[in-house]
Parts: C-alpha cells; sequence; structure tokens
C-alpha cells in the first residue's frame, strides 16, 4: 500500500507540473 500511496503522491506533482495530465487519461 505504501508503494500506491507514493505512486498517487508522484502522480499529483506531475499533474501540477504538466497541468493537463488528468485529462489525458
Amino acid at each position: 500500500e505504501e508503494q500506491l500511496l507514493k505512486a498517487i503522491y508522484e502522480y499529483q506533482q506531475r499533474e501540477r507540473r504538466f497541468g493537463k495530465t488528468s485529462e489525458q487519461l
């Protein structure tokens, strides 16, 4: 579970950088 939370945390940071990452999904 810790790895999953870490992956989500990293994904959120990428979403902030790229901005439109959530739209691509």
